[in-house]
C-alpha cells in the first residue's frame, strides 16, 4: 500500500525540463503588504526540507487560510510552468482522514486547522489513510491544492513571514544611477518590493558616485520608517545643462536645484520652462505681470477700464472734470482741447455759433507718444476756420 502512494505522488511530480523547455524561475521572489510577506523559493525540496529552510529563516511553510491571502499568493506565482508544485504549509498523519471537515484532516505548519479558503483539486474520498500526507500547490492553472507523499521532492516551497510592520518603496529621485536595491531579513534581495519588512535595508545608488543605506526600523513616535530622510542623491547641481532650467538655475541649501524666471515671465507647471503671462492675456492696451491670474490690465493716458469689460479700454471724458479747461473744452478720443478768448465768453460764443470778435486761442491734450515727453501741441486751426497760435515745442528736460 505503501509503495503504491508513493508511486502515485510521483506521478503527480513532474520530471526536469526537457531540452528547449522553460527552465523554473532561477530566483527567489516575494510580495509583501504591511503586514507579511509570501516568498517563493524555487528550489527542490523534500517538505521537510522545505519546512526547515522557512523556519531558518524567520517564517513557516505558507497557509493562505483566507481567500485574500490566497490572491496574494496567486499574484506571486503567477503562470508558472505546468505542472510544477510549490510546498504550503498543509500535513496530515497517517489514519487521521476527516473527508468531511474543510481540511479533510490536513493541519497547518502553525499547529491548527482553522482555515476560511480551501482549493483542493480533487474531491475527498472515503477511502483509508494509512501513510502521512503533505500538500503541494499547483505553481499554474488555478493554483490548486494536491496531496501526496512528504518524502519526495518537489520543485519549490512557498514561505511566509510576519514582522511588526513595514516601510514604503523609497521613491525614485532624478540623481539616482539606478532602482534601490531591497534586502529583506529573510536574506531575499529584490528591486520590485513596494513594502519592506522591518529589518529590511535599501541601497541607493547616486550618479554623483555617491551611495546611500537605510535601514528599516523603528520610529520615535511609533511605527516603523527608513532610518534617513531623502533627497538621497541631490544630483550634480545646475551643471552643465543649467538643471535642465530655461531660464536661471537656483542650487539650494540641501543640495536640490529650482529654476527661476527672468523679471517679467513666470514659471511654468513643469518647474523648469518659463512662460510669459502677458503672451496670451486679453489685454487690448497694456499688460503687467502679476496679480490674482499672473497679469493685470492697464490703460494709456486718456482712457480707463471698462467697467463690463476690464481688459477692455474706453475714452476718458476730461472735459467732465470740473475745472480742467478755464473757458471751452472739446473732447476726443484719449485727449481733449481747451479753448480760450481775449474777449469776454459772451462776445466770442452763442448757441455754438462763431460771432466776429478777437482772434481764438487753442491749447491741446493728448498722450504723448513714447520717448521724450513734449508740452504743447502742434499748429491746428479750429472748425471755424479762426485763427490759431501755437507755442513752440521743447522735451522736458531738453
Amino acid at each position: 500500500m505503501l509503495l503504491r502512494l508513493l508511486l502515485a505522488w510521483a506521478a503527480a511530480v513532474p520530471a526536469l525540463p526537457a531540452l528547449g523547455q522553460a527552465p523554473w524561475a532561477a530566483e527567489p521572489r516575494a510580495a509583501c503588504g504591511p503586514g507579511s510577506c509570501y516568498a517563493l523559493f524555487p528550489h527542490r525540496r523534500t517538505f521537510l526540507e522545505a519546512w526547515r529552510a522557512c523556519r531558518e529563516l524567520g517564517g513557516d511553510l505558507a497557509t493562505p487560510r483566507t481567500l485574500e491571502e490566497a490572491q496574494r499568493v496567486d499574484s506571486l506565482v503567477g503562470a508558472g510552468p505546468a505542472s510544477r508544485l510549490l510546498w504550503i504549509g498543509l500535513q496530515r498523519p497517517a489514519r487521521q482522514c476527516q473527508p468531511q471537515r474543510p481540511l479533510r484532516g490536513f493541519t497547518w505548519t502553525t499547529g491548527d486547522q482553522d482555515t476560511a479558503f480551501t482549493n483542493w483539486a480533487q474531491p475527498a474520498t472515503g477511502g483509508p489513510c494509512p501513510a502521512q500526507r503533505c500538500a503541494a500547490l499547483e505553481a499554474s492553472g488555478g493554483h490548486r491544492w494536491l496531496e501526496g507523499s512528504c518524502t519526495l521532492a518537489v520543485d519549490g516551497y512557498l514561505c511566509q513571514f510576519g514582522f511588526e510592520g513595514a516601510c514604503p518603496a523609497l521613491p525614485a529621485e532624478a540623481g539616482q544611477a539606478g532602482p534601490a536595491v531591497y534586502t529583506t531579513p529573510f536574506h531575499l534581495v529584490s528591486t520590485e518590493l513596494e513594502w519592506l519588512p522591518f529589518g529590511s535595508v535599501a541601497a541607493v545608488q547616486c550618479q554623483a558616485g555617491r551611495g546611500a543605506s537605510l535601514l528599516c526600523v523603528k520610529q520615535p513616535g511609533g511605527g516603523v520608517g527608513w532610518s534617513q530622510a531623502g533627497p538621497l542623491c541631490p544630483g550634480s547641481g545646475c551643471g552643465p545643462a543649467n538643471g535642465g532650467c530655461e531660464h536661471e538655475c537656483v542650487e539650494e541649501e540641501d543640495g536640490r536645484v529650482s529654476c527661476r524666471c527672468s523679471e517679467g515671465f513666470q514659471l511654468a507647471a513643469d518647474g523648469h520652462s518659463c512662460e510669459d503671462p502677458c503672451a496670451q492675456a486679453p489685454c487690448e492696451q497694456q499688460c503687467e505681470p502679476g496679480g490674482p491670474q499672473g497679469y493685470s490690465c492697464h490703460c494709456r493716458l486718456g482712457f480707463r477700464p471698462a467697467e463690463d469689460e476690464p481688459h477692455r479700454c474706453v475714452d476718458t471724458d476730461e472735459c467732465q472734470i470740473a475745472g480742467v479747461c478755464q473757458q471751452m473744452c472739446v473732447n476726443y478720443v484719449g485727449g481733449f482741447e481747451c479753448y480760450c478768448s481775449q474777449a469776454p465768453l459772451s462776445q466770442t460764443w452763442l448757441s455754438g455759433t462763431l460771432l466776429p470778435g478777437p482772434a481764438l486761442r487753442t491749447e491741446r491734450h493728448a498722450k504723448a507718444p513714447p520717448g521724450p515727453q513734449w508740452v504743447g501741441a502742434g499748429v491746428f486751426s479750429n472748425k471755424w476756420g479762426a485763427n490759431l497760435t501755437q507755442n513752440l515745442l521743447t522735451p522736458v528736460g531738453g
